[in-house]
């Protein structure tokens, strides 16, 4: 009994030993590896690859893309935040990848590989390195806005493009306001407090509220009076309500009385002809750094407990 005992431990004592031995030797081929490709990769295009990455052959189909993937709780409520109940809670990283030419680099922070991107794009130019999926998101999510600011001699157009998500007439007005150099904040979803935009230029502060309407559909005083009342609490200097529609006569009387200003949609036309024709010429191009990924864009793919 105890020979086979000894035997035994022995057999063991020598299978963990080749254990360690292998993982010891493929983490040595793993270093050699990375460092050669690094190597060979500084060599080439003349970029040095950053602490924290991984370089190997591609030997894959791809070239020039790349892609993110975002760390997750391994036990997630249905936001996606830890689950404090479960024991042994950590969060799991997943590995990124950039296809260059002959190249497969690697790494598990998201952050870390967007400024990589960046660097590439940086040197080789924009097209080194396609949009990834986020990217083309937020590329499709300009196109979409330039397109409704560059539709501004018809206000049917507008209307079209809005009526079914009122935060897009919004954001539309926002951009006008910006261009006539104030100082925009849009108001939250929730909770809004009455009006849609919060405005500031030469130390006056305004507060606008947003309607988009059909051409048939006036906005009458009740809503006139609303945006008054809810100024009791903003307590702005000015007062402002913009519809793609018509303002009813009574409106427009109260209007004058309470001294709100009102743009109708022929108003509306005329300022977004003024103000955004010189963005219909320039913008057929949209810059890199308009679309291009940035901490602030991948915060909203990261767990919401998460800091990055």
């Amino acid at each position: 009994m105890n020979n086979f005992l000894g035997g035994y431990g022995t057999f063991l004592v020598v299978t963990i030993g080749l254990v360690i031995g292998i993982i010891v030797i493929y983490y040595a081929i793993t270093c050699v590896l990375n460092f050669f490709y690094k190597t060979k990769l500084k060599k080439t295009y003349n970029i040095c690859i950053p602490k924290g990455f991984k370089v190997r052959r591609n030997k894959t189909e791809y070239v020039g893309d790349y892609e993110l993937n975002y760390p997750k709780w391994l036990y997630a409520n249905k936001n996606g935040s830890r689950n404090k109940v479960r024991k042994n809670n950590n969060l799991i990283y997943y590995t990124c990848n950039l296809y260059y030419k002959d190249f497969r680099i690697t790494t598990k922070s998201p952050i870390n590989m967007i400024n990589l991107v960046h660097q590439f794009r940086g040197i080789f130019g924009d097209n080194s390195i396609h949009k990834n999926i986020e990217e083309i998101k937020k590329y499709e999510e300009i196109e979409r806005k330039l397109e409704l600011y560059n539709k501004n001699n018809d206000i049917q157009s507008i209307i079209n493009q809005c009526r079914d998500e009122p935060t897009k007439f919004e954001e539309f007005c926002a951009k006008l306001f910006e261009k006539m150099e104030y100082k925009v904040k849009i108001t939250p979803k929730v909770n809004d407090g009455g009006y849609d935009l919060i405005l500031h230029k030469d130390k006056e502060k305004s507060i606008v509220e947003c309607k988009c309407y059909a051409l048939r559909h006036s906005v009458g005083r009740p809503l006139i009076q609303k945006l008054v009342g809810a100024n009791q609490t903003a307590q702005a200097d000015k007062i402002i309500f913009v519809t793609t529609s018509s303002f009813s006569k009574e409106a427009i009387q109260y209007a004058y009385e309470i001294n709100v200003e009102l743009i109708d949609g022929e108003r509306l036309i005329n300022l977004t002809q003024k103000y955004f024709d010189n963005d219909s010429k320039n913008n057929k191009n949209i810059n890199r750094k308009d679309w291009e990924l940035t901490k602030n864009d991948i915060k909203e793919y990261y767990p919401p407990d998460v800091e990055i």
